[in-house]
C-alpha cells in the first residue's frame, strides 16, 4: 500500500525506487504521503496530482497519447538500457507474507483491545471470498492487514464520508454481486 499507511517493508522498497510511473492512477497527498514517499514521480493521467504541502511534488505528467502505447514504449526503452525489471521475486513474496502490516508501538488501555489483533482474528474467521465494505476514517484501512484476499473484494468509501454511509454501499455491493456472500 502506498501512502501514509505504508508498511515499513513498503517504505523500504519505495526508497529503493528511482521513479514511480503512475498510469491511470490519481496520486493524491495521501497516496504519496505528503510528497515524502517517492523520490521521482511521473504521471500519465490528467488526474495525477501529487502534491506536498499544496505544491506539486516534483512530477511530470504525460497528458497526450494512449496510456497503453506509452507504457509499452517506456518498457521497451527501459529494457534496451538494461534497467532492473522490478522487485518481484520469490524472496520478496516471502518477506511480504511474513511482514507485520503495522509495527507501530502504542499503549493499549486496560480493558480494550489492540485493533490489529481484532482484525487478525476477523481475517482468520471471515471466509476469503466475501466482499468487504468499510466506511471512511482511519478504520477504513483495516483491509491492509487482511491477507489472501483479492483487492476487488474491498469496497471503501473514501471520497465522501458520513456516519452511516457504508450500509448503503454494502446494499449496493450485495445487489451488484447478486449473491448472499456480500455482507
Amino acid at each position: 500500500m502506498a501512502g501514509g499507511f505504508s508498511s515499513e517493508l513498503a517504505r523500504e522498497l519505495f526508497a529503493e525506487s528511482d521513479l514511480l510511473i503512475a498510469i491511470g492512477a490519481s496520486l493524491t497527498y495521501y497516496t504519496v504521503d505528503g510528497g515524502a514517499l517517492f523520490q521521482g514521480i511521473c504521471g500519465a493521467d490528467r488526474r495525477t496530482a501529487a502534491r506536498s504541502e499544496g505544491r506539486p511534488a516534483g512530477r511530470r505528467s504525460v497528458r497526450e497519447g494512449r496510456r497503453e502505447a506509452g507504457a509499452e514504449a517506456l518498457a521497451r526503452e527501459l529494457t534496451r538500457y538494461g534497467t532492473k525489471s522490478g522487485f518481484r521475486s520469490p524472496k520478496l513474496a516471502q518477506r511480504i507474507a511474513m511482514a507485520a502490516p503495522d509495527t507501530a508501538l502504542f499503549p493499549i488501555e486496560p480493558g480494550t483491545l489492540d485493533p490489529r489483533h481484532v482484525v487478525a482474528e476477523l481475517d482468520r474467521v471471515i471466509p476469503k471470498d466475501w466482499e468487504m465494505v468499510s466506511g471512511s476514517g482511519h478504520q477504513a484501512y483495516f483491509q491492509t492487514h487482511m491477507r489472501g484476499r483479492r483487492p476487488e473484494q474491498f469496497h471503501v468509501m473514501r471520497e465522501f464520508g458520513a456516519i452511516g454511509n457504508s450500509i448503503s454501499i454494502a446494499i449496493g455491493v450485495a445487489a451488484a454481486k447478486n449473491n448472499a456472500k456480500s455482507r
